[in-house]
């Protein structure tokens, strides 16, 4: 897994993940959101150069959620992709904004 953190504007953080999406990448996903949650009233994850993402991954988004509570998450993925499959079967648009690219 492959992780860059940029900031927009307006403390706007954009995160592209590129990779496996999977337990692997814990530490350094979590690190990364630890150090945004002072900061970030928003976050875009780009989840769509992410090739395979697997129950890990799911729940690193979750805690990303719980722990940028006061913020607002927006996930990017490439519509028919697998992450796109698995995001949808979690129902997870509830709880994030999707585009789907």
């Amino acid at each position: 897994m492959a992780l860059r953190i940029n900031e927009q504007a307006n403390k706007h953080f954009h995160i592209r993940i590129e990779g496996h999406f999977v337990f692997d990448g814990y530490r350094e996903f979590l690190d990364a959101v630890n150090e945004l949650a002072a900061h970030a009233l928003e976050a875009t994850v780009d989840l769509t150069r992410v090739e395979y993402m697997d129950t890990a991954g799911l729940g690193l988004l979750l805690t990303m959620r719980n722990r940028l509570s006061t913020g607002r998450i927006n996930l990017k993925v490439c519509e028919g992709s697998q992450v796109c499959h698995t995001l949808k079967v979690a129902n997870l648009s509830r709880l994030f904004a999707i585009e789907a690219i």
